[in-house]
């Protein structure tokens, strides 16, 4: 009998598969829409410019099998409260691969009582030793084509301004970062996401 019931689990594995294979490329094939102006509701979205191209959210699963886009909250040793962002994108243009882009960010004070809007300059992940809890880190992997791909963390300018931050966080923020003589500049980005606390 229990020979029967795991053949019976087994004969479903290629439909569930199947099923689970088409929700994910579904999701990843979803139309996203460049975000126009600033929104601050939890719509899950973000875009912005890089080097002249409009980029928007890229939905789906990455590499590292995690969830395209995100807000975390989670509190660090000090007791502070700490915000990470992961911004995949995607170029606009749905016949048009490249270029792609992933930003991560990290702020370290950021608290639910914070007067708003609040602004943080950009500085590279390895930059400030110990860690300056006034600045927003930051790192783009950003790729122009095929096999060309840099990991940018050399800040030049930048900041972002938060504009909520409650259960949902939402903002806007502008960028020139390079890799050795490479310099991506990014402008007009914006974001509005539920967060997810732990």
């Amino acid at each position: 009998m229990k020979n029967i019931r795991l053949l019976r689990i087994f004969a479903d594995i290629p439909i569930i598969s199947f099923f689970c294979t088409v929700a994910i490329l579904f999701n990843s094939c979803e139309d996203i829409e460049y975000p126009e102006e600033p929104t601050n509701v939890g719509i899950n979205n973000h875009g912005f410019i890089a080097n002249g191209i409009r980029m928007v959210k890229k939905n789906g699963f990455e590499i590292d099998n995690s969830i395209s886009s995100i807000f975390d909250t989670s509190v660090n040793i000090a007791g502070d409260f700490t915000l990470k962002a992961s911004l995949n994108s995607k170029n606009e243009d749905k016949s048009l691969k490249y270029p792609s882009a992933a930003i991560t960010w990290y702020t370290f004070e950021m608290a639910n009582d914070v007067d708003l809007p609040k602004e943080y300059p950009f500085i590279g992940f390895y930059s400030s030793q110990p860690i300056d809890s006034s600045k927003c880190y930051i790192r783009l992997y950003y790729s122009e084509s095929e096999g060309a791909f840099g990991i940018y963390d050399n800040v030049i300018s930048g900041s972002v301004i938060f504009t909520k931050y409650d259960s949902i966080c939402s903002g806007i923020f502008n960028l020139i970062i390079a890799c050795d003589d490479d310099t991506v500049y990014i402008n007009d980005g914006k974001f509005d996401y539920e967060i997810r606390q732990y």
